[in-house]
């Protein structure tokens, strides 16, 4: 009978301690669950914060900086994802201060406290809990954000020579001729004498680079940042490597070759003589003679190049939208173009001027922001320094860009006493050739128009 008391007894506590190990790992089971789910809506969360950020960040980037366009436009792309501001227990908010009585989109937490130019987005949100409940855990609250802005981590560089053979004088400035620039400047090539300054020449930068060797003879390169070799060579510490395109990823615009907006396919240049042109498909190109202003807008040249004639002419906005001109082939460009009807490239003439501002982002885009010359890809390299295709001013042109001049497989020259580029300009060719005192100045543009260095990244 004792016996008997005592199994029972056992049993009893047998069942009370599984019982109990039962909850224990309906707990723990419960717990992992909704960890676990807790861990997937925070991640949607914060994807959800990031677009918002990146969003807002694109806006003011691109112009469109009105804490109301920002805040709407960031809104709509959490709301993308699921996150809709207002709805049940979800509240979306993009961090802004007030600034001259006017509410601005700014962080007021976090690292980027008060900088205008980065957009903080915040995820709140709660669900319901599975089994937390049991132990008086209704709902799981959380809260994530996200940091973005433009400018980040880019380069300080503005003059890009790309020819990366091994031939000297792919950067060549002499005959008394100044090379001025307020940021870097670099070149691809391999030649022992890439980089040839002579004659009494400047070279004024940041920094100067050059893959392979320089030779400055009776000449002077000045960087302005401290520390580095000037220039920095093969022959450095630390030798610089090549640099890719930077707008090797910008699509080349869309050309009709099969359409005319002025002149004929193989006709000569159309002629203009004073007065306001607007944007279109020029066929055999366009020569400016006198005063021209020029309406906002895409200008096409369909071989023929773009010429501005000799002393008294000039080219300049009419409008404050900008103008980008894409400089391509009669018909579709196979790079074996041999005649100026087929293909010609850009030239200011003896004592002609230009006043231009690349195109902007006004309300909308093109997607050619910042490019103020944009020479085909396809078009007819040049074969070495100082070989056509040449794209030169020539003979005191005198000229005020905004705007970037990209002329990836062609030479571009400044000689006989051009006084060249001033405010803000980015070069990017596959040589560079200034001589005969010709002075070029060039200013880096700001970020918000500069699609080489407007980058938006997540920052926070």
């Amino acid at each position: 009978m004792q016996q008997y008391t005592i199994h029972s007894k056992q049993r009893g506590l047998v069942i009370i301690f599984a019982t109990l190990a039962m909850l224990v790992f309906l707990i723990i089971a419960g717990l992992v669950i909704d960890t676990g789910y807790a861990y997937y809506k925070y991640r949607q969360a914060q994807t959800a914060a990031d677009a918002a950020a990146l969003t807002g960040a694109y806006e003011i980037k691109n112009g469109r900086d009105t804490y109301n366009n920002v805040s709407t436009k960031a809104l709509a792309a959490a709301a993308e994802l699921g996150f809709t501001s207002g709805t049940d227990d979800t509240l979306v908010t993009i961090e802004s201060s007030t600034v001259g009585g006017n509410q601005v989109v700014s962080p007021t937490t976090g690292a980027y406290v008060g900088d205008t130019s980065a957009v903080r987005a915040t995820v709140s949100d709660a669900f319901p809990s599975f089994f937390l409940s049991v132990i008086g855990i209704e709902q799981i609250d959380y809260s994530v954000s996200a940091t973005a802005r433009g400018g980040v981590g880019v380069s300080n560089n503005c003059i890009y020579v790309l020819g990366e053979e091994n031939k000297e004088k792919m950067l060549y400035v002499t005959s008394d001729s100044q090379l001025n620039a307020n940021c870097g400047i670099v070149a691809n090539s391999r030649s022992n004498k890439g980089l040839y300054v002579s004659s009494g020449s400047e070279i004024n930068a940041t920094t100067v680079e050059t893959v392979g060797g320089s030779d400055i003879s009776g000449s002077s390169v000045s960087c302005s940042v401290e520390g580095a070799d000037c220039p920095t060579d093969k022959n450095s510490d630390n030798p610089p490597t090549k640099v890719a395109d930077p707008l090797a990823n910008i699509p080349a615009p869309a050309v009709n070759y099969s359409t005319c907006d002025y002149g004929s396919p193989g006709g000569s240049r159309r002629e203009v003589e004073n007065g306001t042109i607007n944007p279109g498909t020029y066929c055999g190109g366009l020569l400016i003679k006198g005063h021209v202003k020029m309406n906002d807008g895409l200008y096409v040249m369909r071989g023929g190049g773009f010429v501005v004639d000799g002393s008294g002419s000039s080219a300049k906005n009419a409008g404050s939208g900008g103008v980008t001109i894409y400089n391509t082939c009669k018909n579709a460009c196979t790079g074996s173009e041999d005649d100026e009807k087929d293909y010609w490239a850009i030239e200011l003439k003896s004592g002609s001027g230009i006043e231009l501002e690349a195109t902007k982002c006004n309300g909308s885009c093109s997607g050619y922001e910042g490019i103020l010359f944009f020479a085909d890809r396809n078009a007819p390299e040049s074969p070495e320094p100082e070989k056509e295709p040449r794209n030169y001013f020539d003979s005191s042109a005198s000229s005020t860009f905004k705007g970037i001049i990209y002329l990836p497989q062609q030479s571009f020259e400044v000689t006989s006493g051009s006084s060249g580029f001033g405010a803000e300009t980015i070069i990017v060719s596959k040589y560079l050739y200034l001589s005969s005192s010709s002075v070029l100045n060039i200013s880096s543009l700001s970020s918000g128009e500069n699609p080489i260095t407007s980058e938006v990244t997540l920052v926070e």
